[in-house]
């Protein structure tokens, strides 16, 4: 999902935002009620939200000296303040609650707690009813980050289950607009305006759930401007998520080993001394080159980073020396080559020669899996033409489909050809005609 930061959030988009939060309202926050140093525990959820914005350097920086798992047995500090960050959860207030219920002697000096969005009145009063917490609470606190700050304008709700597929919205679906809510709320948009498709009831239903998050939040709605909130229904739109992209990002997603809750954790080949390993990118806010290109479409990025690397090694004796006489017939490969040759260029060139590595892997395994032409098949799918801007025959684009898949049926680029079949059955219908049943 996207979200435009608004002029009222900061300059490094939602992100940051997130993060200033985070620096603010619970860690200088805390930091400010003890002198010594704190243990920050955090939950699944809350780790999912807090790593990608903070690191350990950030945290130290604010006095936090240790990070551990609520759900894992842990070593008492009673010197220490601790400071609690997870979901608000049944599973998770338990595990709080405890920590402390029960011990003679306290596990922490004090707690402080803070809760991703807003807790129920049961989950307030269970709580209150653990006399040993709070006995020793200096911060019980709501927050609204219950969700992924994947990029300054995106972001991920982190639950994948949350919409059925069909009947009426349950609760995963009420679960996903109280998320939802909080991430209207940390962009300061208390009373945005919800669009949906008219006569979609499950649309409505959804924005209906999100308004009433954010009534029950009781935020400041003072802005003049209020927020568009779109609403769409995958149903109305079941082939774009299936058609192969052309932009860097969807290309490494869909060709390369991507790991991580922000998918931002890259497996490429490297060239070493010792011949080619494998290492790991991380491809993220702190990447400025990725943050420049990942939204570009491939050949774009190629050529910018071919552009680049030779303006390097045109403007470093040592390294003309290594391309002389080759010219623009460098590849991807021999420019990555080229940079990990010069030692004494490393530090300058790091960045540049990751993607360079980066981007040569995706586009060989891109060839390699025979996904150009199956791409260009997607895109006739999907509109009807071909590449000379004519109307496909159904039948001809049947027999080539058709052609596809036995090309790919037995090859790991499989999952590819089934999205191709996907692509077909969407963009008929589900009902063949005539002539293509024959």
């Amino acid at each position: 999902m996207s979200a435009l930061a608004s002029s009222r959030g900061r300059e490094g988009g939602l992100r940051e935002l997130v993060r200033s939060i985070v620096q603010r309202d619970i860690l200088r926050s805390c930091a400010g009620k003890c002198r010594g140093w704190m243990v920050l525990v955090l939950d699944e959820q809350a780790s999912r939200v807090l790593t990608p914005v903070l690191g350990m350097y950030d945290l130290m920086e604010e006095r936090v000296t240790l990070v551990e798992s609520l759900e894992k047995r842990r070593q008492p500090f009673p010197e220490m303040d601790c400071i609690y960050v997870s979901a608000a959860a049944d599973r998770s207030v338990r595990a709080i609650c405890a920590d402390w219920k029960g011990r003679a002697d306290a596990p922490y000096a004090d707690a402080h707690v803070f809760f991703l969005s807003r807790l129920d009145d049961q989950q307030l009063a269970m709580v209150g009813a653990t006399s040993e917490l709070a006995a020793r609470l200096k911060t019980l606190s709501e927050l609204s980050l219950d969700f992924l700050a994947l990029e300054s304008q995106a972001f991920d709700l982190g639950a994948p289950g949350s919409f059925a597929l069909g009947g009426a919205p349950g609760a995963p679906e009420a679960a996903a607009a109280k998320k939802l809510a909080t991430v209207l709320a940390t962009l300061g948009e208390g009373r945005p305006c919800v669009r949906y498709r008219a006569g979609n009831a499950r649309a409505r239903a959804f924005g209906d759930a999100v308004l009433g998050e954010l009534r029950a939040l009781d935020l400041d709605d003072a802005t003049k401007d209020a927020a568009t909130v779109l609403v769409l229904d995958r149903l109305d739109d079941a082939l774009t998520p299936l058609v192969h992209e052309y932009s860097y990002q969807a290309l490494l997603q869909d060709v390369l080993d991507v790991e991580g809750d922000c998918r931002d954790r890259v497996s490429y080949a490297k060239q070493t001394k010792g011949g080619e390993a494998r290492d790991f990118a991380m491809l993220n806010e702190k990447d400025a080159l990725w943050v420049e290109m990942r939204h570009e479409h491939v050949a774009r990025v190629v050529n910018q980073l071919r552009a680049r690397t030779s303006d390097f090694l045109d403007h470093n004796r040592g390294a003309a020396r290594l391309h002389q006489g080759k010219g623009s017939e460098l590849t991807l490969g021999d420019m990555a080559n080229a940079l990990q040759a010069m030692p004494e260029f490393q530090a300058a060139t790091a960045a540049l020669n990751k993607h360079m590595s980066v981007a040569h892997e995706a586009l060989g395994k891109f060839h390699g899996a025979g996904l150009l032409e199956l791409s260009n098949l997607e895109q006739s799918l999907a509109t009807g033409r071909d590449e000379a801007d004519q109307t496909v025959r159904p039948k001809d684009v049947f027999d080539e489909v058709c052609d596809e898949l036995r090309k790919h049926a037995k090859k790991p680029s499989a999952g590819h050809a089934l999205r191709l079949l996907a692509c077909y059955v969407v963009a008929r219908a589900g009902r063949p005609a005539a002539a293509e049943r024959e």
